[in-house]
């Protein structure tokens, strides 16, 4: 899902919700009780309602809870990291291994994409601990259903081997 920043934003907002509901939901139970002590006396004489801003906070701090477990957990999100044998995107791909560590989301796999016979994958600490895959490069354009089958065709052996 490229672009990067996109993509980041996109693993972070989880997160980030959740740091804004936590604010809200302590913002809310101050205005409840400042309710409360105005309210008091009715409260006693009427069975107390439950606040509906403070139930809805509630049910998103759980949505984004969840959201945020499915991002963190392998079993429910596997996320593929594609780069190409250029600096600007190894540069890119350590980019965003540093981020979504910080956001404890783990990649699942590297795919080396478009890799000459003398090109290799990444060897650097980060990458080493992820599962690396080599996709060759393409001697034709990728463009339409017809070539994308026949480099599959050609390419799956190769492919298969490395999982």
């Amino acid at each position: 899902m490229p672009p990067t920043a996109l993509s980041l934003k996109f693993f972070s907002l989880p997160s980030l919700s959740l740091i804004w509901l936590d604010h809200l939901l302590s913002l809310r139970r101050e205005i409840i009780k400042k309710r409360d002590l105005i309210t008091k006396i009715k409260l006693i004489k009427k069975e107390c309602e439950r606040d509906k801003v403070l139930n809805k906070i509630n049910e998103q701090q759980q949505d984004y809870q969840g959201l945020k477990k499915g991002f963190e957990t392998m079993d429910m999100t596997r996320i593929q990291l594609v780069l190409n044998p250029d600096k600007l995107s190894h540069a890119e791909s350590k980019r965003i291994l540093d981020r979504l560590d910080e956001l404890d989301i783990k990649v699942s796999r590297i795919i080396c994409n478009k890799m000459q016979t003398e090109s290799s994958c990444p060897k650097t600490k980060a990458y080493k601990k992820i599962l690396q895959i080599k996709f060759p490069a393409s001697k034709i354009p990728l463009i339409g259903i017809s070539a994308l089958r026949q480099f599959l065709k050609e390419n799956n052996e190769a492919a298969a081997k490395q999982l």
